[in-house]
């Protein structure tokens, strides 16, 4: 599957510390998209369920659940 991702994937949910030099903060809440995306290209219920546990900003009012709505595996 993807190595980025699951790479990523201890920093979106906050299991590890973002420690590596940024010129902005991360916006790790931006993974939610990347997770959803990736569940329906790779089939992989865990990337959703990895993508419920990233904070999003306003999850009610996301365009991105337009775009991609929840995968029914």
């Amino acid at each position: 599957m993807g190595s980025t991702i699951e790479w990523m994937i201890p920093y979106s949910n906050g299991e590890k510390t973002w420690t590596y030099q940024q010129i902005e903060k991360p916006k790790l809440a931006d993974m939610f998209i990347v997770l959803r995306r990736a569940a329906y290209a790779y089939h992989e219920p865990r990337y959703e369920a990895e993508a419920q546990r990233v904070q999003q900003a306003d999850p009610e009012n996301s365009r991105f659940n337009l775009l991609f709505p929840k995968p029914s595996f």
